[in-house]
């Protein structure tokens, strides 16, 4: 029994991987409209002294309207990071804000995974996000101003007509 218990203890460091990328997003919070795309950038840091490659990412937490793409990780991102390696101001993942979505702040997590070769694919790393849907229709304040607006406009030009 005990060997076997000291078998699985050192076995856990090659197979257990949480976190082992550090994710920083630059920023972490974005705004925009609805039918907007927004981009997010970070730096990526290997916490370890060993070679870990990153093989996938996953977006995952947001209401299934809003579109996630991870195709700037696997674009802009190396195979592998080695020991200690930061690699700074990456592109990460695009997120299309739904057209018909309320305001209002959405957060998600940016999930990387790999691990020690190229088929690997255990979470090495998270980040949360989050995304501040703003309203895409105006206040009832705004309406007015804009109206009130177009009327003097149109009393001054038709004056202006007027006196000619």
């Amino acid at each position: 029994m005990k060997s076997l218990m000291l078998a699985l203890i050192l076995a856990l460091p090659i197979t257990a991987f949480g976190d082992t990328v550090n994710i920083v997003l630059s920023p972490g919070s974005l705004s925009g409209n609805p039918g907007d795309t927004v981009n997010f950038f970070g730096t990526l840091t290997n916490t370890t002294s060993s070679v870990l490659f990153l093989n996938n990412a996953q977006i995952s937490g947001l209401l299934p309207s809003f579109t996630g793409d991870i195709t700037p990780f696997l674009s802009n991102t190396p195979a592998s990071l080695a020991g200690n390696q930061v690699v700074t101001n990456v592109g990460l993942f695009d997120i299309t804000i739904p057209l018909s979505i309320a305001a209002g702040p959405y957060v998600g997590t940016f999930s990387i995974f790999g691990g020690p070769d190229e088929n690997a694919n255990v979470g090495i790393g998270s980040a949360i996000f989050t995304i501040n849907v703003n309203s895409s229709i105006p206040e009832p304040p705004t309406f007015g101003l804009t109206f009130a607006a177009l009327a003097l406009l149109g009393t001054v030009r038709f004056m202006r007509l007027r006196r000619t």
